[in-house]
């Protein structure tokens, strides 16, 4: 680690590394956990916040629940606010909100939060992940691509059914209509391939700092 120190002013603000431990690497890094940092008392972040700025800062959006303290941008000038009363969001922006009430926060801003995240490169026009925008209101839900398709199984009496595709008991109406009798089929990946509340590739979990 003290090897690593002697770099550190050669180091990028904005720079984002990844370590195999929890411990802060040094006072020039921070972990990316989504805190919410003022520079007015902490101005060594103020090489960072003038990098990001807001951009780790959600945009504010109507009907959102609301905690007291959180940050918001305005959608029509990017301005920051702090929310000093937790509730649910009504109007058009920000600054005419009935649901919550907001404060200005011009020396406010927010880390990035990479905890649990997968990270991925910025299409920057290339296509490949077109419409994305950096910071946070270009994260991502998980999704897969779709699959589409029709089943029409006939009830003989012999067909077994393995694999993802299972007896489901009872008749399918598009065999009916078609004059056939025919079994209700199911799919569950889960029978072939390991599953889970989301879409993942064989990883291992390390913490993110960020260069302030």
């Amino acid at each position: 680690m003290a090897y690593f120190s002697e770099f550190i002013s050669t180091v990028p603000v904005g720079t984002i590394i990844s370590l195999a431990h929890d411990q802060t690497p040094s006072s020039g890094f921070a972990q990316c956990n989504g805190a919410i940092i003022d520079v007015s008392s902490s101005p060594a972040f103020t090489r960072l916040f003038d990098k990001i700025g807001a951009l780790y800062v959600k945009t504010w959006a109507d009907g959102e629940s609301i905690t007291e303290g959180e940050l918001r941008k305005s959608i029509s000038d990017g301005t920051v606010y702090i929310a000093t009363s937790s509730g649910t969001t009504d109007g058009t922006d920000i600054t005419d909100d009935s649901g919550v009430t907001w404060a200005a926060a011009p020396t406010k801003f927010q880390l990035p939060d990479l905890r649990g995240e997968f990270l991925r490169g910025y299409d920057d026009g290339r296509g490949v992940d077109a419409n994305r925008t950096l910071g946070i209101d270009g994260w991502q839900e998980d999704a897969i691509r779709n699959i589409t398709g029709k089943f029409y199984p006939v009830d003989d009496g012999t067909k077994y059914y393995t694999g993802a595709f299972y007896y489901a008991g009872g008749y399918n109406y598009d065999a009916q209509s078609s004059g056939g009798s025919g079994r209700r089929i199911g799919f569950d990946a889960s029978r072939v391939v390991p599953t889970a509340a989301d879409n993942r590739p064989r990883n291992l979990a390390t913490v993110f700092y960020i260069k302030y």
